[in-house]
């Protein structure tokens, strides 16, 4: 199946808000004449999307790809597509009367703080964790790791960019693990020995941002709730369902159905002209968040940082999805610790808890003999 994409794949990361949050974007002035400038015209939302286009993953090579879904993980027939929850009412109420030199101000403090704790846990400049500047922008609606820039909102390539939440009015800079998070993305694209790909059709993205979340666990150890400074959390890593997210392989039968509210427009399959969607990777992270969550609250988040900052390091490769990235923090837990440590079984259970172990093992019983 040949698939043309409706809008250029961004290769950057999508930041810290879902997609079906963002909605579009306010009317801003123009830099040159001070004149509103009209929103981008957006895509006609679909009011159907079919299973069929779902699941075709299209490469630069020109070959397609059929992600691996397990079966019957997608009910059939077609589902009403829905409008994002939320307007803009929020961030256009709240940037006329923000601070912007105060938000500026904590956001380069908030930076340093973080920067210091990850260097305390050996994080070097070389792994990304150099001096990098972050930017408070009244318009973005959003946090985001902008590697090669925003030009829709004045963000220099490799830089991190800090908005308003959407959902509340509040600026990002209140919660520091979401600057966190953001910096994380960063280190990950430095510190793995292939970077992860951030199109929307790949399940890096998930592994991406569980492994972004899970770092700012690292150095936020209050609770497992991301953002929890905001009026609405981004994400609970100890208990996902709590937002709606999956916390557990069966859960993606219900949450991620076709034309539901977590899936991405990301394309049109030419054949037929029909929608093709994405599953909203920032959903699926619920998954290997909450393994993360179990291992750091059994063994201690200094334990839960050795296991991932290695595995990251050495074992996490693009493409091999949330399943790849089990495998790794696995060989991680037992070359740090031996395959009869309670660190190593404390890392199964973790894994076995969401039911990514059952995935595996399915994986293993399909394989071909030799």
């Amino acid at each position: 199946m040949t698939i043309a994409i409706a809008q250029p794949a961004r290769t950057g990361n999508p930041g810290i808000v879902p997609p079906w949050l963002q909605g579009p974007r306010p009317i801003t002035p123009n830099p040159t004449t001070g004149e509103p400038t009209p929103p981008a015209p957006q895509p006609e939302v679909p009011t159907a999307a079919t299973r069929d286009a779902l699941v075709a993953v299209p490469l630069s090579n020109g070959q397609i790809v059929i992600v691996d879904v397990p079966a019957g993980m997608f009910p059939g027939g077609t589902h009403e597509a829905p409008t994002s929850r939320r307007g803009f009412g929020a961030v256009e109420g709240a940037r006329g009367g923000v601070n912007v030199q105060r938000e500026q101000q904590r956001i380069d403090d908030t930076v340093a703080s973080i920067q210091a704790a990850y260097t305390k846990l050996g994080i070097t400049q070389r792994e990304g964790n150099d001096p990098v500047k972050a930017y408070f922008r009244p318009d973005f609606p959003n946090a985001a790791y902008a590697p090669e820039g925003f030009s829709d909102y004045d963000l220099p390539a490799d830089s991190i960019g800090v908005g308003i939440d959407p959902r509340s009015g509040h600026s990002f800079a209140e919660a520091p693990d979401v600057v966190a998070h953001e910096l994380a993305h960063r280190i990950i694209d430095h510190m793995t020995p292939s970077k992860l790909s951030m199109s929307p059709l790949s399940e890096d993205v998930a592994v991406h941002e569980s492994l972004a979340d899970t770092f700012a666990a690292m150095v936020d150890t209050d609770d497992w709730t991301m953002g929890e400074q905001l009026v609405e959390p981004v994400r609970i890593m100890d208990h996902p369902e709590r937002l709606g997210h999956p916390g557990h392989v069966n859960d993606l039968k219900t949450i991620l159905v076709p034309g539901g509210e977590h899936m991405v427009q990301v394309g049109t399959d030419r054949r037929t002209g029909e929608i093709v969607e994405a599953p909203d990777w920032h959903i699926v992270a619920g998954i290997p968040n909450k393994a993360a969550a179990i291992i750091g609250t059994e063994l201690g988040r200094a334990k839960m940082g050795e296991i991932y900052l290695k595995a990251v390091r050495e074992n996490v490769r693009p493409g091999q999805e949330v399943e790849g990235l089990a495998v790794a923090v696995l060989q991680s837990a037992k070359d740090l610790y031996g395959a009869g440590s309670h660190e190593f079984q404390v890392t199964k259970d973790a894994w076995d808890a969401v039911g990514v172990l059952d995935l595996l093992k399915d994986q293993a019983a399909a394989a071909p003999r030799r």
